[in-house]
């Protein structure tokens, strides 16, 4: 993430008007001040863009010592609070005795210090309860600690015992360590805090909380033994080793899965299918839990041929799209099953031509009245519709007439 930075420099464009430095130091305004009178704007700007690039700097030096934003709020307890802490962080780093956290590791009171036995208690704040710096060799040089950068914790993550010999998880680098000595299968890992769960025994399932309060995931292996790896702390099952993933107690077979965004855990059954929508599902406009893909709308706008009748039907769960070819004088009845806000397409070819047409009052040709359809053979007149009422129905319509 790109923290926010307001301080930049100023004039450092191409071709900005600026005073080349020999001029600068030698001129009167360099020593004295500008004076009362018209000013050099090539001089101001050089003046004030020395001063903006020192700015600029500085708080780039501090976001990048401390991670934090540096921001023009006004707040200048804050700005040199940040300051010191971005020198003191640098120095100390440096030398190797302190490190910098983000987050109060151990809920230690804004503007306090304490020195213990533990890396938590030798942690002093320096800005408003978001940095730490923390000692890292001990009271008085003893209890040597060295954290690995970028890692903000310092309790221990727990230990498992295979056969009696000791697996240590680092409480800063998370890295599970290998035992020194004995070999033999993991029969059973307990779990303290801060991770939850139980114990995972040669079967069953646990919930692992890695320095959160909500579980991570859910790990059911039937049977199988659970290994982890001594160098990258994976947890896995053993070749061979088969089971299902636990999930939701309450399903619809066939349903797709919800998944918490935090924990990842699978939550419930979504309530949306993972069946294809149809161009006749995409026609009804009634499926809420049908997937749509851009397949089945595209093949939902062909149109649907309708049959040439003294009265020409219109089912438009059929096809928001229609054509026919009429072979004399008609007329078009009510379409049926609209949707409201729906919008259709009719094409109406003359056929040998010299026909008429006449429309059910559901058609709404607004001021203009019912069109006078072209009378030529093979004209194609089309006639697009909006459904403002799907009750009565009524549609408004507009008409392009062939040429």
């Amino acid at each position: 993430m790109t923290l926010q930075i307001d301080y930049v420099p100023f004039a450092t464009g191409v071709g900005a008007l600026v005073e080349d430095q020999t001029d600068y130091a030698a001129a009167t305004s360099t020593a004295q001040g500008y004076q009362v009178g018209i000013a050099n704007p090539a001089l101001l700007n050089k003046t004030w863009r020395q001063a903006s690039m020192i700015a600029a700097g500085l708080a780039s030096y501090v976001s990048q010592e401390l991670n934090v934003a540096v921001l023009d709020d006004g707040n200048l307890s804050n700005l040199i609070t940040n300051i010191t802490s971005a020198i003191a962080a640098h120095v100390a780093r440096l030398s190797g005795n302190y490190y910098v956290y983000a987050g109060n590791p151990n809920g230690h009171v804004a503007g306090t210090a304490a020195v213990g036995t533990t890396p938590a208690d030798r942690c002093e704040n320096t800005v408003n309860g978001s940095i730490w710096v923390c000692l890292t060799t001990g009271n008085a040089a003893t209890a040597v600690w060295a954290p690995a950068v970028g890692i903000a914790t310092t309790s221990s993550l727990g230990s498992v015992q295979p056969d009696g010999s000791t697996i240590t998880i680092n409480p800063v680098t998370g890295v599970i360590s290998a035992p020194t000595g004995g070999a033999g299968t993991v029969t059973g890992i307990t779990f303290t805090a801060p991770l939850t769960g139980g114990t995972i025994s040669t079967s069953g399932t646990v919930g692992i909380n890695h320095a959160t309060t909500s579980a991570v995931g859910v790990v059911a292996v039937d049977g199988t033994t659970i290994t982890i790896n001594g160098t990258t702390g994976v947890i896995s099952a053993t070749t061979g080793g088969s089971g299902n993933t636990t999930g939701a107690t309450s399903s619809t077979s066939g349903d797709l899965v919800s998944f918490s965004g935090t924990t990842g855990k699978v939550l419930a059954d979504s309530g949306i299918s993972s069946t294809v929508a149809t161009a006749a599902d995409v026609w009804a406009g009634t499926s809420t839990t049908k997937i749509v893909p851009p397949a089945a709308i595209m093949a939902a706008q062909a149109p649907q041929t309708l049959t040439d009748a003294a009265t020409i039907a219109w089912n438009l769960a059929n096809g928001i799209n229609a054509k026919v070819t009429i072979g004399g004088s008609r007329t078009f009845g009510t379409p049926t099953n609209p949707v409201l806000g729906g919008t259709y397409m009719l094409q109406i070819n003359s056929g040998t031509g010299g026909f008429t047409t006449t429309f059910a009052s559901c058609f709404d040709f607004g001021a203009y009245g019912a069109p006078t359809l072209s009378a030529g053979a093979g004209k194609n007149d089309f006639i697009s519709l909006y459904c403002y009422d799907a009750t009565t129905p009524y549609f408004r319509c507009n008409v392009n007439l062939s040429a």
